[in-house]
């Protein structure tokens, strides 16, 4: 599943995003300024631009010039890598319950499910920021409850950690999600601890400097989050166009992965398999023994039914179900062992437990082999976009004259911006940008052909640059009023006949 992700990524990390991200952050990084309004298209050129993931673009065009995209997209495999594997199967053995370590092969078995899980849906854009950034807040709050960091150590560093994350994703809400859980969780957990025989380790006292702050370290650890979110170009106004994001109905049903998720296709099958599990053992710690704490029992629900309503959210899922479920394994493994020595998950556990440190050593041979001989394995450096670029490129080198007025789908019109920064657009991916009403008109009177004629008018169109199989590339096809100047497998380019 491992090598299966990297092949996935090798091919699909650039996806049809990544232009209007790297060229967005060459932008501000040529200029020191991040651009009010538009600066790709040629249809709203003065419309205001809300560009709240500003530094993740920034350092997206950094890395790009230093380490070039080959290597970018090395770095970002590797991350995620270490992200969903290796740094969840080292928590597992520092955060084991005191009796035993958590077994690496539930680790590993689990965590790489959950990348290959993830392979649908992750690619080199802020998304992976929030990944890193969960995680991150989820190791400092365990050490927290475990007498490990003080608070007014961790206090700064929620401080900085939303910050930077509010400059990069709005998956910063996520955090407070996770933030939220963990105390509602620990709540509950202290108000049960005499109900119940607990097998998970249940939050510590941590001592604080005053009797104020050990007791109302949640409310201030949120509200430190909260203000350190709000230091981004945008201030509070971030959230307003957050919620409007997310109240535009047709664009969420437009975007495929703002959808539900299409639970015909294998991950999502692996991911009902995961969920199944992560039933069973809370049905097993309904009774006088608990072997997931509320605190973890919230993140994985919460989580799980924010992913059957949108499916990107599989990807953060998955981050806490690679983190969370094979601790609570071994903890059921640990109990039943001590009445059937021979219960069936600890002889598997056993049994294959002298594969994990083979199979770690190969993830890290193979890591470096990745990096140190490139040619290798190779990178497809256009990822989403080769399909098309074959025809952008024809067209911006040889058909493209001064009077075009193009309009392109989403797909071409991103990808454009990959070479071409400069050349103005007609549309991209950034649906947010154009606005529903926009992006509605376009899709449904344009490319599905409902009000094609009255379109290309309003427009004054004379070029159509589209992939084959949209409805307005088959009844261009069809015209006598357009000419068809260059096909190919995938492409077809229309001039309006003089």
């Amino acid at each position: 599943m491992i090598g299966k992700f990297a092949i996935t990524m090798a091919d699909y990390a650039i996806n049809r995003d990544f232009p209007w991200i790297l060229q967005t952050g060459r932008y501000i990084l040529v200029h020191n300024i991040i651009p009010q309004t538009d600066i790709f298209s040629w249809t709203l050129p003065n419309q205001s631009w809300t560009l709240y993931q500003w530094l993740f673009e920034v350092f997206i065009a950094l890395s790009e010039k230093y380490l070039g995209i080959d290597y970018l997209i090395r770095v970002f495999i590797i991350l995620t890598i270490s992200i969903y594997i290796l740094i969840p199967l080292a928590f597992h053995q520092i955060h084991a319950d005191p009796n035993k370590k958590t077994s690496a092969f539930f680790s590993l078995v689990i965590s790489s499910i959950c990348l290959y899980i993830i392979s649908t849906n992750i690619s080199l854009r802020p998304m992976i920021v929030s990944s890193f950034f969960l995680l991150i807040q989820y190791l400092l709050l365990n050490s927290f409850q475990r007498n490990k960091i003080k608070l007014l150590v961790l206090i700064p560093i929620i401080f900085c950690l939303y910050c930077l994350w509010a400059n990069m994703h709005l998956g910063v809400t996520l955090g407070f999600i996770s933030l939220v859980s963990t105390f509602v969780g620990n709540h509950l957990d202290s108000l049960e601890s005499n109900s119940y025989q607990q097998f998970s380790e249940k939050p510590q006292s941590n001592a604080s400097p005053s009797p104020f702050l050990q007791k109302y370290f949640p409310q201030i650890l949120l509200l430190t989050a909260f203000l350190g979110s709000l230091i981004n170009p945008y201030g509070l106004n971030v959230y307003p166009y957050l919620a409007n994001i997310h109240s535009q109905g047709y664009m969420n049903q437009l975007i495929g992965e703002l959808r539900s998720p299409d639970f015909h296709w294998p991950v999502f099958q692996l991911f009902l398999f995961l969920f199944f599990v992560f039933i069973v053992l809370s049905y097993l710690s309904t009774g006088k023994k608990k072997f997931i704490n509320n605190s973890e029992f919230l993140h994985l629900l919460v989580f799980s039914f924010m992913t059957f309503v949108t499916a990107r959210i599989v990807v953060w899922a998955c981050l806490f179900y690679a983190l969370i479920l094979p601790i609570v394994i071994q903890r059921v493994v640990n109990e039943y062992t001590q009445y059937n020595p021979n219960f069936i998950l600890k002889s598997i556990g056993d049994d294959f437990e002298y594969l994990t440190k083979p199979f770690i050593s190969i993830i890290l041979i193979g890591i470096f082999t990745f990096i140190t001989f490139p040619n290798i394995f190779k990178i497809n450096k256009n990822g989403e976009c080769a399909p098309v670029m074959k025809a952008i490129n024809t067209y911006q080198k040889q058909l493209k004259a001064d009077s075009d007025r193009a309009i392109v789908d989403d797909l071409i019109g991103g990808c454009s911006l990959l070479n071409y920064p400069s050349e103005k657009v007609f549309i991209d991916t950034r649906f947010d940008f154009y606005a529903e009403n926009f992006v509605k008109a376009w899709r449904v009177d344009f490319i599905e052909g409902k009000n094609f004629t009255e379109y290309i008018k309003r427009w004054n169109l004379n070029t159509f640059i589209l992939q084959k199989n949209w409805p307005a590339a088959i009844m261009l096809n069809k015209s006598t009023m357009f000419t068809k100047i260059y096909e190919d497998k995938v492409v077809v380019i229309f001039r309006k006949s003089s």
